[in-house]
């Protein structure tokens, strides 16, 4: 019988460092599936104290029934939003202008905006559209858009784009599998396509 110990044997074996390291990896991976959740919502606004990707009250309270229903099925299905009116400032576009934009959905638990883009409405303002989810990602924030129209495409990696411009129950989970999925970036991150 050996006088060394077999537990410090296997501790030290290839075999055991390589499992520790793969366990850490894995820790570092669950981690990281973690989103941040969004910040607070702040009563006061104020042009001189506010940063980019704070959130306020009193921005657009206007929502349209489309929205609405979207919004209902979403927070039946257990997700958690903030009060519509409520504002994100950005950090200035290329134009030093800062901008405060009041999305139609904002994902508390997720730090994810979800914009419902109807073809009457949204049809030929891909390039505005397109603008502010690179000013909401430039805050930290990943973007789902609903693209509703048989004209619309994608804009981004995670939209859902649907061929009819009303609400239908079965977008929901895919809108749901979406949110999950977005990762929002580091603020002030800049790249072509969200």
């Amino acid at each position: 019988m050996s006088d060394t110990n077999p537990w410090a044997d296997l501790m030290f074996s290839p075999t055991f460092l390589v499992t520790v390291v793969c366990a850490v990896a894995l820790v570092a991976v669950i981690a990281s599936d973690m989103s941040p959740k969004t910040p607070a919502v702040k009563d006061n606004f104020d042009k001189k104290t506010a940063t980019p990707g704070e959130l306020y009250s009193g921005g657009n309270t206007a929502t349209s029934k489309l929205e609405m229903r979207f919004r209902e099925a979403l927070e039946a299905s257990g997700c958690k939003l903030h009060p519509q009116g409520t504002m994100i400032v950005t950090y200035p576009d290329e134009h030093g202008r800062t901008h405060k934009y009041t999305p139609d959905l904002i994902v508390k638990n997720r730090k994810v905006i979800v914009e419902i883009d109807p073809e009457f409405t949204h049809a030929g303002k891909e390039n505005d559209d397109f603008a502010r989810g690179l000013r909401y990602q430039e805050c930290g924030y990943g973007v789902v858009r609903v693209r509703l129209g048989k004209n619309l495409r994608p804009l981004g990696k995670y939209d859902v784009v649907a061929p009819r411009e009303d609400f239908s129950d079965d977008l929901v989970p895919l809108i749901i599998s979406r949110i999950k999925a977005a990762r929002p970036l580091p603020p002030k991150h800049r790249y072509g396509r969200y």
